[in-house]
């Protein structure tokens, strides 16, 4: 196969073309043609990717309740922020009114 072939692995779905294409049968300038995957390893090419899985699962639940107190502080950091920037308002339109009376 050329150099050429290799790039359609750039593309995911192409590259499920390699999966079709029989590979040389007996030896070939690369050496003997490997021997026959064991259910060992068949087993864990199904058993690992689950576990992955599961791990990600488990670890993005564990997450979550961080994610929503940290998301439960910042909504109340930005009310008092605003409760403050209204408090601020006020006392300048307090102090403007009351200067205002002072000029008069």
């Amino acid at each position: 196969m050329s150099g050429w072939l290799s790039a359609l692995l750039l593309l995911f779905p192409l590259s499920l073309i390699f999966y079709f294409i029989p590979g040389t049968k007996g030896s070939n300038k690369y050496g003997l043609r490997p021997p026959p995957n064991s259910k060992v390893v068949i087993a864990s090419s199904i058993v690992f990717p689950l576990m992955m899985v599961v791990l990600i699962g488990i670890m993005a639940t564990n997450s979550t309740p961080s994610i929503k107190k940290s998301l439960d502080k910042e909504k109340k950091a930005r009310d008092n922020t605003e409760q403050q920037n209204k408090d601020a308002r006020s006392d300048l339109e307090r102090l403007e009114r009351h200067m205002k009376e002072q000029e008069q």
